[in-house]
């Protein structure tokens, strides 16, 4: 498979940007919040996670009011400022330090699905899939698969690869932390993505093959998804469906597998 060129990666990249300011538009427009609740497991698993990351971040709340000082206007500001960064700094270290990211999205993938089934069915005018438990069930499993392998991938990639890379280069070893970020983008936007590729058949190979012609997609909605994942409270709320609804719309506008058969489309990606 030849690769697309960096500049089609990057207009894919801000394509996917754009999308996303119109998702809470498109959400109450469609009124996609329906059908989800009829399975109640799905909001006690994002009502878990919640309130997980909140009693984290009202933890960091009790100490940071135990040590706050409120003597002048300045001082005040300064204490917030703190405050937020403590926050989003915790957030951080709760979702990926701890390694609870993968555990978190995987749990989510099925909420995740729900809306990108929902804006599928919208876009090309059919009705839309009927999510069963055993359906459920089945995307469950698969997205067991997709983040196992994205975790194990993104471990060699993250800790061996680039890591031996930086250390024979070290004049640019200030990269490795972007590097290592941006890694995680792809992978965590991939597993989303294999979403939408999923509803067309594809398998979990033949997903990372063709999902390699739209990094830049990949890479949007990993790095939103991610921003997401370490607002307390909402974060885990927001991030499927927002997740959900750009990214088919995305991939929906640029990709061709709603217009192509399954094995023609791959193969088509083969030659391009």
């Amino acid at each position: 498979m030849l690769p697309r060129t960096f500049n089609e990666y990057l207009t894919q990249f801000r394509h996917t940007m754009t999308i996303y300011p119109q998702t809470w538009k498109f959400f109450k427009q469609h009124r996609l919040w329906e059908g989800d609740w009829d399975y109640r497991w799905l909001s006690r698993v994002l009502a878990l996670i919640a309130i997980v990351i909140g009693f984290k971040m009202l933890s960091i709340f009790s100490n940071w009011w135990s040590h706050a000082h409120f003597n002048s206007f300045s001082e005040t500001v300064s204490q917030m400022g703190a405050l937020v960064g403590d926050v989003f700094k915790n957030g951080y270290s709760l979702i990926y330090a701890s390694g609870l990211k993968y555990v978190m999205f995987m749990l989510l993938y099925v909420a995740t699905a729900h809306f990108s089934i929902r804006t599928l069915a919208i876009l090309s005018g059919r009705e839309p899939q009927v999510v069963t438990f055993q359906t459920a069930l089945h995307a469950q499993i698969r997205a067991f698969k997709v983040y196992i392998r994205c975790w194990i991938l993104e471990l060699i990639i993250s800790s061996i690869m680039l890591s031996i890379f930086f250390g024979i280069f070290k004049s640019i070893a200030f990269l490795e932390t972007p590097a290592i970020f941006i890694v995680s983008c792809y992978f965590v936007g991939f597993a989303v993505v294999d979403g939408y590729n999923e509803l067309f058949g594809l398998s979990v190979k033949e997903s990372m093959q063709y999902t390699r012609n739209y990094i830049g997609i990949a890479l949007a909605t990993g790095l939103v998804a991610q921003l997401l994942m370490t607002i307390p409270v909402f974060g885990p709320i927001l991030m499927p469906i927002v997740s959900g609804i750009a990214t088919t719309i995305a991939m929906y506008e640029l990709s061709d597998l709603h217009l192509l058969d399954r094995e023609l489309a791959v193969q088509l990606d083969e030659l391009v």
